[in-house]
């Protein structure tokens, strides 16, 4: 299944190949946030696009993963680098998956561990 392949995804991240393990409807969230789901995979790509190349090293380091029927849950810790500068967070992703495709992806984590984000990016 293509959820390992979300493992090291970074700036040079080819979309049209990763995008193929979800399917043409697939919703993303981020639950910890006040956030509307981004709904398509088309949406889904533009909004990693916009987000993901402000880092130099994007990291997502896989510490559990379980899976029950269709549903695969995995905790994680994110880190975002820039130059010297990093924040690293928790996050249990939930992967709804049919036809080993990606239909629903919904991140969950500690809000207050992403009070740094600012001083990461230089703000």
């Amino acid at each position: 299944m293509c959820l390992t392949e979300l493992d090291g995804m970074g700036p040079d991240l080819t979309w049209d190949d990763e995008g193929t393990c979800l399917v043409a409807y697939c919703s993303w969230s981020e639950n910890s946030i006040p956030m509307k789901p981004v709904i398509g995979r088309a949406a889904i790509r533009d909004d990693f696009a916009r987000f993901l190349p402000q880092f130099d090293v994007i990291q997502w380091e896989l510490l559990h993963q379980v899976a029950s029927g269709n549903l695969v849950m995995d905790e994680r810790t994110d880190t975002f680098s820039i130059g010297e500068r990093a924040l690293t967070f928790r996050v249990l992703g939930v992967f709804e998956v049919t036809g080993g495709l990606i239909t629903a992806w919904r991140d969950y984590f500690d809000s207050a561990e992403l009070a740094e984000l600012p001083s990461v990016l230089g703000q």
